[in-house]
């Protein structure tokens, strides 16, 4: 599992309609806590919680009809929790 937040540079949306179904789809992933699509930037940027896989969104983006890059993963990006 990871945790963090995780940026995704989308290429081939066409409209704010676009974004938001995209945006609707990762959002049902599983561990994925938060999520914002922006049309204009043609970003995905997730929070990402328990059970996470960043591939899979890059996957999901791709298997939906956009070209994808995963350029920022999370500076909080763990496999778990440290411990002491």
């Amino acid at each position: 599992m990871q945790f963090g937040l995780y940026a995704y540079q989308i290429k081939g949306m066409d409209c704010q309609e676009c974004a938001d179904g995209l945006q609707a789809a990762i959002a049902k992933m599983p561990g994925v806590k938060k999520v914002t699509v922006s049309y204009q930037h043609g970003t995905a940027q997730v929070q990402a919680g328990a059970g996470f896989d960043p591939q899979s969104v890059a996957t999901r983006i791709s298997g939906i009809g956009y070209k994808t890059t995963l350029v920022s993963p999370g500076s909080a990006s763990t496999t778990k929790p440290c411990c002491p």
